[in-house]
């Protein structure tokens, strides 16, 4: 069995001070006014990956012996270098010419810099070894590399999968969507258990127990934030291209989850989760509260839409009426004038951040957005608590002594606290929700998100400039965001600031696209774009706001793959149109017809309509 191979894999560490160095080398003339240049190729080939850390105090598997074996998935391809070697080789200017491609085609844009480039740099953790697909074509994640920003001194950060921390990433499930839907069967076929529990990290391999197998009826209660988000993860899937057989197949298992969380959380059954909640915080908080409140909000329409899909209609009735419940239900127990609190009884024990600023408050509301769900609570609320955490928590010049229990920024440094009181009622030290006291762009950038959300932009080009001036490359790495590990997974939330700046959605289902920008200068905007089957650039070009009638142009630029769809709705240009003319490649497009829905403009037509690489769709209004 290659999976339990007691035969070591390694050989032993060189010696202190000493290394095997090699060098290649060519030989060219240049004469005088000119220039040459010399490609060299370096290529490796590691065809097997093992469990090389513990996972006896993770998981209680306390076999010391075994080698596990998970593999790599680039064998399954090219079995050795050579055949990496030929590859490349015979395709090598194919893959720079898209490689540039794909970085001309996402910097050039007129969303400004400092959110184009936290969106942009922090794609590079994909590429980290804090992600690998095994042999078998599964994607995993530790939550961040090895390093100094880790107390973990083997392997990555943290295994395996993490739920909550992978509550906030984004850039696989937009770029590479075939390797997040892997994520989905592992959490929802090889994590979750016969009651509905779901465990927030993997045994990797899988063939090993499972954490809840260890115990008869199972009844721990894991992050929660992370088994309510992977049904939202679920549902992002399922609009961003995953075919009706992927939710047929993973639909039990996601309603016993529902069911789960409903029943065993919701004890009172009026949509607010006051119980023993743990979460990404490593502790638990108690009482209603709108960080897990939102995240439960938004699972109960993300799976009303879901049980819609799958023919259930009286099912998302009963989801939707909990949902309406719980939303009034929170926002009246929660709202206290100016942000969203956690109130509880008097006799909980739990962690808590009270009356606090706390900067997850909104984080299922960020996530409907995404979804394009739509406002979970008030909308007057949610905007203007989204504007006090910038309001509250913001900090220019970080005590060092005041930060515990880690220390990541000082008197240079601007940033978000995770949580403040404004009003004083702090708790004690070893009652207040746990990091309280530090600074993460993981969760800086979904508050930055909201604001583009809300039209509040001058905040969230602050939030993302602060970070960027954090790591412009003098003090830190550019594209290396710490937490708890290097080029940490969280931070891949900031993908999402490129959806909230274009207002592009594209929902796989309805086969519907929608641009409706709301970053300036939405009069002249150009953005990236990415749907399951291809990448490319938005534009358009209007006169102001308030021209009427509405005139200008939208464009549609694939530079790699395709993409398809049946309406277009479009957003932004001041007067909703009541005409327009459009073409594909120079070539009119037959009997589109224009409405209006929401404030958008709608262009619907008579078939699939299919934009291929190098192709331009054109949409000029009237």
């Amino acid at each position: 069995n290659p999976r339990r191979n007691p035969v070591p894999h390694h050989p032993a560490p060189y010696p202190q001070g000493q290394t095997v160095n090699g060098a290649y080398q060519t030989s060219f003339n240049v004469p005088a006014g000119q220039s040459h240049t010399s490609t060299f190729f370096l290529f490796w080939h590691y065809p097997n990956r093992w469990v090389d850390y513990d996972q006896a105090g993770w998981f209680g598997i306390k076999d010391k012996i075994s080698n596990f074996w998970l593999g790599n998935a680039y064998v399954n391809t090219f079995p050795n270098w050579q055949d990496v070697a030929t590859y490349v080789g015979q395709n090598f200017t194919r893959l720079q010419d898209t490689t540039r491609l794909f970085r001309d085609t996402f910097y050039n844009s007129s969303v400004a810099w400092p959110l184009l480039d936290s969106a942009g740099g922090r794609m590079s953790v994909m590429r980290s070894p804090t992600n690998f697909i095994t042999g078998d074509n599964i994607l995993h994640g530790w939550e961040g590399c090895g390093g100094k920003s880790s107390w973990q001194t083997f392997g990555g950060s943290c295994p395996m999968d993490c739920t909550h921390v992978y509550n906030y990433e984004m850039t696989f499930p937009y770029l590479f969507p075939d390797l997040e839907r892997t994520m989905r069967v592992t959490d929802l076929v090889e994590r979750l258990s016969p009651s509905g529990i779901l465990f927030e990290r993997t045994v990797l391999p899988v063939e090993l127990k499972q954490v809840w197998t260890h115990w008869p009826n199972y009844k721990a209660i894991p992050c929660m934030d992370g088994e309510i988000g992977t049904l939202l993860k679920l549902y992002r899937e399922v609009r961003n291209g995953a075919d009706a057989l992927f939710l047929a197949s993973l639909w039990p298992q996601a309603k016993l989850l529902m069911n789960h969380i409903m029943v065993d959380y919701d004890q009172q059954g009026d949509g607010v989760i006051r119980g023993f909640q743990p979460n990404t915080y490593d502790c638990a908080l108690q009482g209603a509260n709108t960080f897990i409140g939102t995240l439960y909000l938004c699972a109960l329409r993300a799976m009303e839409e879901m049980a819609k899909l799958q023919g259930e209609g009286a099912l998302a009735a009963s989801y939707h009426a909990r949902f309406v419940t719980g939303s009034a239900a929170l926002d009246r127990i929660c709202w206290n004038g100016d942000r969203y609190i956690n109130y509880r009884d008097p006799s909980d024990t739990a962690r808590t951040y009270t009356t606090g600023s706390f900067i997850d408050q909104l984080l299922g509301q960020w996530w409907a957005f995404i979804l394009d769900l739509g406002y979970l609570l008030p909308p007057q609320h949610v905007s203007l608590a989204t504007s006090s955490i910038f309001r509250y928590n913001r900090q220019v010049g970080f005590d060092t002594t005041k930060e515990a229990p880690r220390v990541y920024m000082d008197m240079r440094d601007t940033g978000l606290w995770n949580c403040r009181w404004p009003d004083g009622n702090e708790p004690t030290v070893d009652a207040a929700v746990l990091y309280n006291s530090e600074c993460w762009s993981g969760v800086e950038y979904p508050v930055a998100g909201l604001h583009l959300f809300t039209n509040q932009y001058a905040n969230a080009l602050q939030i993302c400039s602060d970070v960027r001036a954090r790591h412009d490359g003098t003090r830190r790495s550019p594209w290396n965001e710490v937490e708890c590990g290097d080029h940490y997974t969280r931070p891949q939330g900031a993908y999402a600031m490129i959806i909230a700046a274009s207002g592009y959605f594209y929902n796989a289902i309805t086969k519907n696209l929608k641009f409706a920008p709301m970053a300036p200068p939405i009069n002249n905007f150009r953005c990236f774009f990415a749907s399951p089957s291809g990448w490319g650039s938005l534009s358009q070009v209007f006169p102001s706001p308030s021209s009427s009638p509405a005139a200008g142009v939208v464009s549609m630029s694939v530079s790699y793959g395709s993409v398809s769809f049946m309406s277009l709705s479009l957003g932004g240009m001041g007067t909703p149109s009541t005409s327009a003319t459009v073409t594909i490649g120079g070539s009119a497009v037959p009997s589109v017809s224009v409405s209006q829905a929401n404030g958008l403009t709608v262009l619907s037509f008579a078939s699939l309509i299919t934009v291929n690489a190098g192709q331009t769709l054109n949409v000029s209004m009237k």
